[in-house]
């Protein structure tokens, strides 16, 4: 699936807010008060699927726990769409507004229904880093990482040979912008035989 899954809302978007309330980490106002945004103070960017079934926030901004970069402060998947491909989606976004950022994230182990807090991430090719005084997890993918994947991709490609297309494998590494992001001329058969 190539298309792209992503549309930019805003902040206070009815449908997104909506799946914020069912997302695990979901605060309130202590006296009550009905919320009419869900992402906090920062430069910010809300992503959501055609169908409002997925939601992703990026949101960068001065951190109390010292990390930095670009952090994803909400995400959350109801649709039929593989949370790792709508990351790598996300991750292409945030990488063409805040370039050479790191992104992180905090995974509350103990509150996500996963045997294996974190692993569409993983799939996505983001790696543990650590966790807060708090006990969450930490999660990041930075632009070292970015390019492993792709050197992992152009091996794999490499030991195929031409039983199956570059750009399939590629595509699965890192997102189906890079095409547009690295200039790939699309016209090229040289990456597709996997020379």
């Amino acid at each position: 699936m190539n298309e792209p899954l992503w549309w930019l809302t805003k902040d206070g978007d009815k449908d997104c807010l909506a799946m914020y309330e069912r997302h695990y980490s979901r605060r309130t106002y202590a006296d009550g008060r009905r919320q009419t945004q869900f992402v906090g103070p920062g430069e910010k960017v809300v992503l959501r699927t055609e169908r409002a079934d997925a939601v992703f926030v990026w949101r960068k901004f001065i951190d109390d726990s010292g990390q930095t970069g670009i952090n994803c402060a909400v995400f959350r998947n109801e649709s039929s769409h593989r949370s790792s491909h709508l990351i790598r989606q996300a991750d292409s976004i945030a990488d063409c507004l805040w370039p050479d950022c790191r992104h992180y994230t905090y995974i509350n182990a103990e509150r996500v229904a996963s045997s294996n807090p974190g692993f569409c991430f993983l799939k996505a090719g983001w790696r543990r880093c650590g966790r807060t005084k708090g006990g969450l997890l930490i999660m990041e993918r930075t632009q070292k990482s970015r390019i492993a994947q792709l050197e992992e991709a152009l091996r794999k490609v490499r030991r195929l040979g031409q039983h199956e297309p570059a750009r399939r494998i590629i595509n699965e590494a890192l997102g189906d912008t890079w095409e547009e992001e690295t200039g790939f001329n699309k016209g090229s058969t040289e990456l597709e035989n996997g020379k």
